[in-house]
């Protein structure tokens, strides 16, 4: 997807504008009854799929112009900074208590920063064997079993009441719920 020097300065400029926007608008809808915290996250899961899967295309048809590509990469950063991005830690912050909740966002951490540096190292030779296209293939099958996780198993956590403050039990430990009253 070959594009001018000064073409992909500013698209780069672009998305991470897009990005930073897609954050900021994650952060003030995210508490509104109307969206919640799964209604961004499945968009953006959605979103991630249709411009991986678009990249996708564009990879086996070939000779597209940079800018077209470029601007469903800036779909994918926007899509990406309305759910995955701003939302993993939330959520998993949400999902577990106590103990369990340091260990678990540091947990989802390594894993981010693992499978980031996977993808960033075998890429090119990906790109080599199997071509733009594969490759995007590849991430059209992660992106659908992304989004097919969160709506099998991430449940709407906006309004209830989870961890330590939670008046039932999301797997605090017998200690801690005796010591809250909890049965």
């Amino acid at each position: 997807f070959g594009m001018s020097e000064r073409t992909g300065n500013v698209i780069a400029i672009v998305m991470g504008l897009v990005h930073l926007i897609s954050n900021l608008t994650t952060t003030a809808v995210i508490d509104n009854p109307l969206f919640g915290r799964r209604g961004p996250l499945l968009t953006g899961a959605m979103g991630i799929l249709v411009s991986v899967s678009v990249m996708s295309a564009f990879g086996f048809i070939g000779n597209i112009p940079g800018e077209l590509p470029a601007s469903i990469l800036i779909l994918y950063a926007s899509a990406y900074g309305l759910g995955y991005g701003s939302l993993s830690l939330t959520i998993v912050a949400e999902l577990f208590v106590g103990p369990y909740r340091s260990k678990s966002l540091a947990l989802c951490g390594v894993f981010s920063r693992v499978f980031g540096f996977i993808v960033t190292i075998a890429y090119i030779s990906l790109v080599e064997s199997i071509g733009v296209g594969g490759v995007y293939l590849i991430l059209t099958a992660i992106a659908a079993g992304g989004w097919l996780f969160c709506y099998s198993f991430i449940p709407e956590l906006q309004g209830k009441a989870m961890g330590f403050n939670a008046s039932h039990d999301v797997g605090m430990p017998k200690d801690v719920r005796e010591a809250k009253g909890i049965k």
